[in-house]
This record gives C-alpha cells, structure tokens and sequence, in this order.
C-alpha cells in the first residue's frame, strides 16, 4: 500500500502552502521571503540550484518566494510541490548535545552557549580540541564550484 507524502509539517507556521495554491492565488504570494521547495513527488526537498534533493532540511536550498513561482510555473500537479517558507532560527538543524556525538560522525562544528565565537571545527579526539564545546551540528554541504567567469572565481 502506498503512502501519500504531503509537505513537511511545521508546527506553527501557517504559510506551508501548495505550488497550486499560488499559482490560482498569485497575489497571495509573500514577495521577497525566502522558501524552501518540497516535492512530495520525492518526499524531499530541492537541493540548491535544483540539483537533485534531499531530506535534510539544512541541505535544502532556498529561494526568493517569486523566483521559486517563476521557476516552478511549468510543473505539473501530479509533482505535488510545496513552498515551506523559512522562518528565523529555520536555517539548520538543533544542535546536538557532546554526549550523543559518535567518533563515527566525524568532524562537526562544535559551540558553546551562549553563542560568542565562531564553531570549532573537529573531532573531540583531535590534538587541538579545546575541550570547552558542548554542542555540535553537522558540517554544512559542500559548494557547488563557480561557474567560469563568475565573480566567485
């Protein structure tokens, strides 16, 4: 039996909208927010630049909410997309307590709270750990590399 996947649900934001919705209500459409795109199709969301998905959100990429209905205009409903709207503190994960990190997990960034200096980046088994770290996420995804004669190259 198959099970239909709908948009990630968040709890609180009302603005978890479907792709249809504003195309039949495009002046509903908050201009210039950020959004993330969820293909319930794929039961993930677009990775940046719409290279592939992902179910992580923090690996999600991010668009301008009219940029996203400009690129997604042509999409079929049978696509079942949606716009998750970011919201501030939306952009990572939670950090993780030290006690559930793994040697298996590898280098992450490591905080402490509150927040007055950037991550430490490593394993706590490195020679250079400072020992002081509390919290760690994840390392963000790699880049895509520059296009030629961009102004990144």
């Amino acid at each position: 039996m198959s099970r239909r996947l709908r948009a990630p649900v968040i709890v609180g934001n009302p603005k978890t909208r479907s792709l249809e919705h504003y195309k039949r209500n495009p002046g509903r459409l908050p201009l210039g927010v950020r959004v993330r795109i969820w293909s319930a199709e794929h039961g993930a969301y677009w990775r940046p630049g719409g290279m592939g998905h992902t179910i992580h959100r923090e690996a999600a990429g991010t668009w301008v909410s009219q940029d996203a209905l400009a690129e997604l205009r042509h999409c079929d409903p049978d696509k079942r997309i949606w716009f998750v709207f970011v919201t501030p503190g939306d952009l990572g994960d939670e950090a993780r307590h030290e006690r559930h990190y793994h040697e298996d997990m590898g280098p992450v960034l490591w905080w402490k709270f509150p927040i007055c200096e950037a991550p430490w980046c490593g394993m706590p088994g490195d020679s250079d750990w400072p020992g002081y770290h509390t919290h760690f996420t994840a390392l963000p995804p790699m880049p895509h590399k520059p296009k030629r004669g961009s102004a990144a190259a």
